[in-house]
């Protein structure tokens, strides 16, 4: 959701908006169910969907997600659309206009949202200037998945068959204490913020030791959970942006779709360590993947069992300067609309992110004790980390 200049021009909002999605396979994507294998085409007559709502800021503070549920319903993976954009507007005049895009997770990665709404606000200012001409767009998302498919059918991915039936050890301890998953409907979220001083100490330090800007995050919560199971690793569900460009002969960094990869992975902890020594660990872990954790999906002959717990990092998100400059600003990168009745794929899932300038780990699961304890040792050992007082350890019982 973006805030849109309070100057803007409808006709060519909804023209950039129409650009985006002629220039990205993915959003014109239909998927069909043939005989319970899904396939999915392109639609060549789709076109972009953009409607406008009002609603009383007055009345309903709130009101624009009231909207949003309605967007996100209307999207159709069969028969389209699967992206569709909402202008909205405050009737009591108080509330800029606002756009809300949303879109199918078939469709988009967080890397995709990044570019969309980038093109969005250079199509439009391109526009207003007088360039109409649309430039050449990336490769599409199906040449992407028919490259992979042939690798697959050739047994590019066998190679990896080893490396990932190692890891057929799920955590059972802490599987048993954060229980079933249970359905979206029941799932409590909850998050902490570091705020910008200790979210630049973090970013600031872990770049000077070297490390990944995802492993502060991920320490944190290795260290939780290895204090509360008490054991000597931890396999969690991984996820990754999955665009392995030497996979295919085109770039694909700029091309819209679903790319992600869900994999498990183990780390070995040692609890006499010291906490630097577990992020290193945890640094050179991460490097070893193969493909990014890209090439699991594609092995059918082992699949170890879900672990209780995933981790996810969706990297730094944030309003560009050059977009503020400009009146835009991104109001909500991280709304995820779920099937209340859906049955969720782990006990507890963990997703961090720089958002605007600040470390946000958000935390989701039913309610349960542990989970709770496992946030508060993830809070301190990121506020020690921040504070880098030299004596960080994995020592301290879990209580």
């Amino acid at each position: 959701m973006l805030t849109l200049p309070p100057d803007h021009d409808p006709g060519l909002l909804r023209a950039a908006f129409a650009r985006v999605v002629d220039r990205h396979q993915a959003l014109r994507l239909r998927f069909a169910d043939h005989g319970g294998e899904w396939r999915q085409s392109e639609d060549p007559t789709a076109s972009a969907v953009i409607e406008v709502a009002h609603w009383d800021s007055s009345a309903e503070p709130d009101g624009w997600r009231r909207l949003l549920r309605s967007a996100d319903e209307a999207l159709d993976i069969r028969s389209g659309p699967v992206i569709r954009a909402l202008v909205v507007r405050d009737r009591a005049g108080s509330a800029p206009d606002k756009i809300i895009l949303v879109a199918h997770h078939l469709v988009v990665d967080t890397i995709s949202w990044r570019t969309m709404v980038g093109e969005i606000v250079a199509d439009y200012h391109a526009l207003a200037a007088g360039r109409h001409s649309l430039d050449n767009a990336p490769p599409g998302f199906l040449t992407w998945a028919r490259a992979v498919d042939r690798l697959a059918a050739g047994g590019q991915f066998e190679s990896q068959a080893e490396y990932w039936a190692r890891l057929t050890e799920s955590g059972s301890g802490i599987a048993d204490q954060l229980g079933e998953p249970g359905r979206h409907a029941e799932a409590r979220h909850t998050e902490i913020r570091l705020g910008r001083a200790d979210t630049a100490a973090v970013r600031g330090l872990a770049a000077s030791r070297g490390l990944r800007g995802d492993v502060p995050a991920l320490a944190a919560t290795l260290s939780a959970l290895a204090a509360c199971d008490g054991g000597d690793h931890v396999t969690l569900t991984l996820e990754s942006h999955g665009r392995v460009e030497s996979w295919v002969d085109h770039p694909i960094a700029a091309t819209v779709g679903w790319f992600t990869a869900r994999f498990p992975q183990r780390f070995d902890v040692d609890r006499s360590e010291s906490a630097a020594d577990l992020e290193r660990r945890a640094h050179d872990t991460l490097a070893a993947i193969p493909d990014l954790g890209a090439g699991y999906g594609m092995l059918t002959s082992h699949r170890p069992a879900e672990p209780a717990v995933s981790f996810n990092f969706l990297g730094d998100l944030h309003t560009p300067s050059a977009m503020s400059a400009g009146g835009w600003r991104v109001l909500d990168w991280w709304h995820w609309q779920r099937d209340p009745a859906g049955v969720r794929p782990c006990a507890l899932e963990v997703t961090g992110a720089y958002l605007d300038e600040e470390l946000v780990i958000r935390f989701v699961s039913p309610e349960n004790p542990v989970r709770t304890r496992i946030e508060d040792a993830v809070n301190r050992y990121l506020h020690s980390f921040a504070a880098d007082t030299g004596t960080r350890c994995l020592t301290e019982k879990f209580v």
